[in-house]
């Protein structure tokens, strides 16, 4: 049976002696790393996050947004509970009536 063409390409990587770096600081240098790397070999993208503020901390989250503005990503964050909000958000809710809220 052939191989798939994330084996085939994971070969390729291999034999040319590449590697992913995995050591980040904490998850947000993660997440724009990927944004980074999306933007840079796909095309300027939409990206959604569900929940991530009950991951990360204020602090983080603070960094995470000012890096997002001036990279100037195109962002939502959907969260299902309220948390303290940051200074570089606009927030909007949305009831189980579909009232909005700003």
């Amino acid at each position: 049976m052939g191989k798939t063409i994330n084996e085939s390409f994971g070969i390729v990587i291999k034999s040319l002696g590449l590697e992913f770096n995995e050591d980040y600081g904490n998850i947000c240098d993660k997440i724009i790393d990927y944004m980074e790397l999306v933007r840079e070999y796909d095309s300027i993208k939409l990206f959604v996050f569900v929940n991530l503020r009950s991951y990360i901390s204020d602090k983080d989250c603070i960094m995470l947004y000012d890096t997002i503005l001036r990279k100037q990503f195109m962002t939502i964050m959907l969260e299902n509970c309220e948390h303290e909000i940051c200074p570089y958000e606009k927030r909007t809710i949305i009831d189980k009536d579909d009232c909005v809220i700003k």
